[in-house]
């Protein structure tokens, strides 16, 4: 006859057994909404999702339970920004924040959310950053290892995005063809219009109609919705050049993408 063993297993051990199939997605969307809505009772806008800083927040929570550390910089010595300005080279970025969280898993999808803007918003500086009235866009990354969650929130304020891939280095005289996507308040064909900065920043360049710039001229482009479509064409010598933007009435200006020409 075959012989019966009956073992005892603790109750937690069975408990995180039963969370393996834990559903991150659903947590960083749980997460997403909980932030807007403590945004929304404080009057601010809620702020948008971009799968770029998905990437980079999931990239970091990861990094940091595979390799053991708990901290906005990583071993390199890379903060946030620079994470973003490694993988996202195509974002025009004003600014960046972010906030961190590890914590055991007690709970399913909407108990470890609630859980952890709970924590977030208990800590001045990472309550701060949810509610900071600069941010437009929002990330999200987390990863599950070994009974404990990791979470990376990421927030942004971006200008805009360059949609396709980033040229690289260019010949005088090439036509190159350049679209960005514009986000407020910078998405207004009335008041923005786009530049091009030369590498010579003292070269009198003329405009036509009696005027001229000093180290730049006035791009060829074409507004769609929030679409700036750039026509580049490097005729001002080698060097590198910069595409932006530039308020007319202010003269506030964002740069938009840097172009190395020989």
């Amino acid at each position: 006859m075959e012989r019966r063993q009956i073992r005892i297993v603790p109750w937690a051990q069975l408990f995180r057994a039963g969370l393996a199939w834990l559903d991150l997605d659903q947590v960083a969307h749980l997460v997403e909404q909980a932030t807007n809505a403590e945004r929304s009772s404080e009057g601010l806008r809620s702020l948008e999702r971009h799968p770029h800083l998905d990437r980079v927040a999931a990239a970091h929570s990861q990094d940091m339970a595979v390799r053991g550390y708990f901290d906005h910089r990583d071993p390199e010595g890379n903060r946030a920004a620079d994470r973003v300005a490694l993988r996202c080279r195509g974002l025009v970025v004003r600014g960046i924040g972010e906030n961190i969280a590890r914590l055991a898993v007690v709970g399913g999808e909407g108990l470890l959310a609630t859980e952890m803007l709970r924590m977030w918003m208990a800590s001045p500086g990472h309550r701060a950053n949810i509610l900071d009235s600069g941010w437009t866009h929002l990330g999200v990354g987390l990863w599950h290892r070994d009974g404990y969650v990791w979470a990376t929130q990421l927030f942004a304020c971006l200008a805009a995005e360059l949609e396709g891939a980033i040229p690289g280095t260019l010949r005088q005289g090439a036509i190159m063809p350049l679209r960005f996507r514009v986000y407020p308040p910078w998405n207004r064909p009335r008041e923005v219009e786009a530049i091009v900065r030369v590498p010579d920043a003292g070269l009198r360049i003329a405009h036509g109609h009696g005027y001229y710039g000093i180290g730049w001229y006035p791009a060829q482009y074409a507004w769609q919705g929030q679409l700036v479509s750039v026509h580049f064409t490097p005729r001002h010598g080698p060097g590198q050049y910069e595409i932006g933007l530039v308020k007319r009435h202010t003269g506030e200006y964002v740069p938009l993408l840097r172009v190395a020409v020989i």
